[in-house]
């Protein structure tokens, strides 16, 4: 049971929303790109694309604009790679 709030917050009725197995929703699931997409790889194809579209300098330049932490933790992430 869900309760309705309309766009200016006033709280309306209840209403029960339709629901499907959970069988229904499996072969759907599995079509998600998080199962079937490497993480490490989609990481370092978009950072290699940014660098292309970018220039080296440009892209360094923006590079360290991003904590040192979470740069470190990226490039320990992608070095399996």
């Amino acid at each position: 049971m869900y309760t309705v709030i309309t766009a200016v917050g006033h709280i309306g009725s209840s209403i029960e929303l339709p629901h499907k197995p959970a069988q229904a929703k499996e072969p759907l699931a599995l079509k998600d790109p998080v199962h079937s997409v490497s993480l490490q790889q989609f990481m370092y194809e978009k950072l290699k694309s940014q660098q292309e579209l970018l220039g080296e300098q440009a892209f360094q330049g923006l590079m360290e604009t991003v904590d040192t932490d979470i740069v470190r933790q990226l490039q320990e992430f992608l070095q399996g790679l």
